[in-house]
């Protein structure tokens, strides 16, 4: 378990992405870490399907599949997507 000053821990295991050991319901194929700052447990993320918003302050940990077709990370809390 890490606390919560303690980045997460990506790994790709076959077409698995695990976070912190646990498995998220993306693919592993075109697997990217946007951002992910330091101190902070959330994450923009990105597979070959789309983009991806991680919040794991929250137990276990909340994976949002974003409906855009690109996105601008500005900082860890905020976005742009194409419409706005």
């Amino acid at each position: 378990m890490t606390d919560a000053n303690t980045k997460n821990s990506f790994e790709v295991v076959g077409n698995t992405v695990l976070v912190n050991g646990r498995p998220l319901k993306m693919s592993a194929d075109g697997f990217q870490v946007l951002l992910q700052t330091d101190h902070s447990r959330a994450a923009w993320l990105k597979d070959v399907s789309g983009y991806y918003y991680l919040e794991s302050d929250l137990a276990p940990f909340t994976l949002k599949k974003l409906r855009c077709r690109e996105l601008v990370v500005i900082d860890h809390h905020f976005a742009k997507d194409d419409r706005s």
